[in-house]
């Protein structure tokens, strides 16, 4: 299985399973109307826990609401095709090669560029999560997670959450454990390869979409959201891409995925609210560009 062959696949199953997750949460709407309203519940009990969505707290949650373990296999979809299609591949796209990238330093990766590279990921994600604290700490209410917690126990459950991410943590072994050191063969090119992983990457999300568009088929608004989606996912790529070229590791995708999403869904609120724009994707998009630039003349 060449590497194009072995994307496509990798693709079509991630995406076949999360589609999947998606018809079965319609159908068991149908039969079961109560667990519509298990998903919309989670936020209120998040909200109580003094905690945010990710893998450790949908799994809590889920115990109580066996449907919402939808959202964990959903997130998992890539990383499961991934060890699907790496059961039959070969070269870059073997089973080996796969598990490799599940060490902090891949094949061939200088330590120290690695070492810094992880310095780097942790570095930005703290002195940005500085600027949304500092944003929070009037807001009123507080985000859950902060609440009747002293500065040293906020700081640790949100540099832990870059670990913990249902993103992060459970798609990236797809994406970036495999679907990318896969497309830098099939393409000849780290940078084609990062925007074709882009794309694709906010392809798989688009099942997760249609349940509120049929509800609410407000193609102008949806059309720019995808628009600001499909640029997030370029920029977080290109951080991702860089990254992995630097220490052949799956892990700093998981810190900066995992890491990026802490700072919008944990303490997000009150940057959106004084704001009245998603500051994320502002500075997805700023370091993107820096690193790129650096990546030229270093």
């Amino acid at each position: 299985m060449n590497g194009w062959a072995a994307f496509a696949v990798h693709l079509l199953l991630a995406t076949a399973i999360a589609s999947g997750v998606m018809v079965w949460s319609v159908r068991l709407g149908a039969r079961r109307p109560e667990t519509r309203r298990a998903l919309p519940g989670m936020f209120g009990w998040l909200d109580e826990q003094r905690t945010y969505a990710n893998a450790v707290s949908i799994a809590r949650y889920a115990r109580r609401h066996p449907s919402v373990w939808g959202v964990w296999v959903f997130a998992s979809a890539p990383a499961v095709a991934a060890v699907l299609v790496s059961l039959v591949g070969s070269d870059e796209a073997d089973l080996g090669s796969l598990l490799r990238r599940l060490s902090p330093v891949g094949e061939g990766a200088d330590v120290r560029a690695a070492l810094v590279t992880y310095a780097v990921v942790l570095i930005v994600f703290l002195v940005v999560l500085a600027g949304y604290l500092w944003v929070a700490r009037s807001a009123d209410p507080q985000p859950a997670v902060l609440r009747d917690r002293s500065g040293p126990s906020r700081w640790a459950r949100l540099t832990g959450g870059m670990f913990v991410d249902e993103g992060g943590t459970l798609e990236e072994l797809g994406w970036r454990g495999f679907a990318l050191p896969v497309l830098v063969v099939a393409t000849g090119s780290l940078w084609w390869a990062t925007i074709v992983l882009a794309v694709a990457w906010w392809a798989w999300h688009l099942p997760r979409e249609v349940p509120a568009l049929r509800k609410s088929p407000q193609w102008r608004r949806f059309t720019w959201l995808q628009a600001q989606f499909v640029w997030l996912c370029l920029g977080l790529s290109v951080l991702m891409t860089i990254a992995w070229r630097h220490t052949g590791s799956v892990w700093p995708a998981v810190m900066i995925h995992g890491g990026t999403n802490v700072w919008s869904k944990a303490v997000g609120g009150p940057m959106w609210a004084r704001a009245g724009k998603d500051v994320r994707t502002i500075v997805v998009t700023v370091l993107a560009a820096v690193a790129v630039v650096a990546e030229l003349v270093l």
